[in-house]
Parts: C-alpha cells; sequence; structure tokens
C-alpha cells in the first residue's frame, strides 16, 4: 500500500520564512476555509490512512488543504 498525504499550508519550519514574511492572514486567505492547518488536520488524515477504515485504500493522494486546491478554480469561474 502506498498512499500520500499532500499538505497545503501548515505551520512548519518550510512554511516558517513564508508565514514571517507574508502573514498568516495572507495565506489563511488562501484557503476556503479561512485558516492554516493544524497538526490535528494532518493526523487526522494519517490516522484514518493507518486505522482499520483505511485498509482498502491504495494509491490515493488525500490533499488535506484546506481548499486552496480549488480556490483558484472558484475564482476565476466566478470571472467568466
Amino acid at each position: 500500500t502506498v498512499n500520500t498525504v499532500l499538505p497545503g499550508p501548515f505551520p512548519s519550519k518550510m512554511m516558517r520564512h513564508t508565514i514571517r514574511t507574508v502573514g498568516e492572514d495572507t495565506i489563511a486567505d488562501t484557503t476556503l476555509l479561512g485558516r492554516i492547518g493544524s497538526p490535528s488536520d494532518m493526523a487526522g488524515a494519517v490516522i484514518y490512512l493507518a486505522s482499520p477504515a483505511g485498509s482498502f485504500v491504495t494509491g490515493a493522494q488525500i490533499v488535506v488543504d484546506g481548499g486552496c486546491i480549488v480556490r483558484p478554480q472558484l475564482s476565476m469561474s466566478s470571472r467568466l
């Protein structure tokens, strides 16, 4: 079984500079949920995959990004 969890904006070492430079509120505005992720958001996806509920899931890409991936598409469609 190989699955991937694709995180959006979360407070992390990798995002530290971006959060400090751009600001957490600005980054949060890029998500449909209006916030950056928390450790429990990521934990929920990983626990699901590791639990019996995820035993038949394989080859999946679970996006945990608060809606970042669809936000640009929604913004574009509202311009049409």
